[in-house]
């Protein structure tokens, strides 16, 4: 009995593993080979034209390298973009007093040491406040410098909209003592303050030509709505908002894009979904970032309240760079040789795990690019010379020899045991 557990075990496991082999090597629909592969390491651009046949979170990605023999192995990649960076260490310090005069209150704050800065993050227990701010620089606190002077900051909070602005934004200062002055009428309840060192690469991206753009108002819910359309679905993580009103403002929006649809008789219905919230301010640029997302369909609301529609002259929607580095187990391309291609669209596929993602490192800062072939559509999982363990219906046939196995050894184990019962 013993033996027999162990053997139902072994068929377990194995059994589990041809699962797993199974749906990592699921149906992929496209493939397009790599042309001019010369060396391992090569840097793979996506094109536009893919992101519409890949899964959102681009998990679907393969490179297949066929050997000459017809064996086919998985290539290692690391995924790539160009979105922005950015880094930002705090920097401690002290309160050294707090005072006022004239309907003005000062803080000023002693630092260890001369420390570079760019960024002041404050807080107030005050819900509504409008008020203009000054930061100097000292050095001993001898002579002051001027850094920010009548910088407005605010706080908002009503039934349409709960939105502050009190981050101090300047170039890069070294200074041992800071000074804030606030002119306010209350006094300000100030919350902890966090000095900020922020620094990065701003990114690189592309911005998309739309196919369709509409703004209309809806008067009745004092809403703008911005229906846009890309000519493809692409990758976005970045809106840039133009506004022709050079008066102040701040309105509630929201970036929606159309995650299904359903056909009725008059026509498609779009079923969106929220991409980003946030605050269009006069007070801050225009710029607003977010999670990668593939997206074609898409609209901007804006939030209006009892205020005059804004002027928009447009919207921009961008999207990063993405790209593959990889590294082939050998150079080729030619007759005789290892192919290498690139294969996705798997509804069911799961990111995969490499062993270079773990030593980005011994990656080559600038690898060669590869080009990539025509699409080809897949009427299997693999091109004909694939290995056939990959194959999905050996794959299948082996699952069910294994599960014809566990049935006997089943049926001889309650036979078995209806025999020692018996005697």
């Amino acid at each position: 009995m013993p033996a027999m557990n162990k053997a139902l075990l072994a068929l377990l496991a194995l059994l589990c593993c041809s699962s797993l082999c199974l749906g990592q090597t699921g149906p992929y629909r496209y493939q397009r080979q790599l042309e001019g592969v010369s060396s391992s390491w090569h840097r793979i651009p996506l094109p536009n034209d893919i992101y519409g046949k890949l899964k959102s979170d681009l998990s679907d990605l393969r490179i297949w390298g066929i050997a000459p023999a017809g064996d086919t192995l998985e290539m290692p990649y690391l995924l790539q973009n160009t979105e922005s960076e950015l880094k930002e260490r705090k920097l401690s310090f002290n309160l050294l007093n707090q005072t006022s005069k004239d309907g003005n209150y000062f803080y000023t704050l002693e630092l260890p040491e001369e420390r570079a800065l760019n960024e002041i993050q404050l807080q107030f227990g005050n819900p509504n406040f409008d008020w203009r701010v000054k930061l100097e620089g000292s050095h001993r606190q001898g002579e002051w410098f001027t850094v920010l002077e009548n910088y407005r900051i605010l706080s908002v909070e009503n039934a349409y909209t709960d939105y502050s602005f009190t981050t101090l934004r300047f170039p890069t200062i070294r200074y041992k003592y800071l000074r804030l002055q606030i002119g306010s009428d209350k006094k300000p309840e100030l919350m902890p303050v966090t000095l900020l060192q922020k620094e990065g690469s701003p990114g690189e991206y592309q911005t998309y030509t739309l196919s369709s753009y509409k703004s209309a108002e809806n008067r009745k819910e004092k809403l703008t709505v911005v229906e846009m359309a890309l000519p493809q679905a692409l990758p976005l993580s970045r809106m840039v908002i133009v506004v022709a009103d050079t008066f102040d403002y701040y309105r509630p929006i929201s970036l929606q894009y159309a995650a299904d649809s359903s056909k009725l008789e008059e026509g498609w219905r779009y079923h969106y979904r929220t991409l980003y919230t946030g605050t269009l301010s006069s007070l801050e640029d225009s710029i607003f970032t977010f999670n990668s997302t593939i997206a074609q369909k898409l609209r901007l609301v804006i939030h209006n309240g009892n205020n005059l529609p804004l002027r928009i002259s447009g919207v921009q929607l961008q999207g990063a760079l993405n790209s593959i580095v990889t590294r082939l187990s050998g150079g080729g391309g030619t007759t005789g040789e290892t192919r290498y291609y690139l294969v996705y669209g798997n509804p069911d596929a799961r990111a995969p795990q490499y062993d270079i993602a773990l030593f980005t490192d011994k990656i080559p800062p600038s690898p060669e690019a590869l080009a990539l072939g025509p699409e080809t559509a897949l009427t299997q999982n693999l091109p004909a010379s694939s290995s056939l363990f990959v194959n999905k219906l050996w794959l299948w046939g082996i699952m069910l020899l294994l599960i014809g196995i566990m049935g006997w050894f089943a049926l001889k184990m309650l036979k078995s045991e209806n025999q020692n019962q018996n005697t």
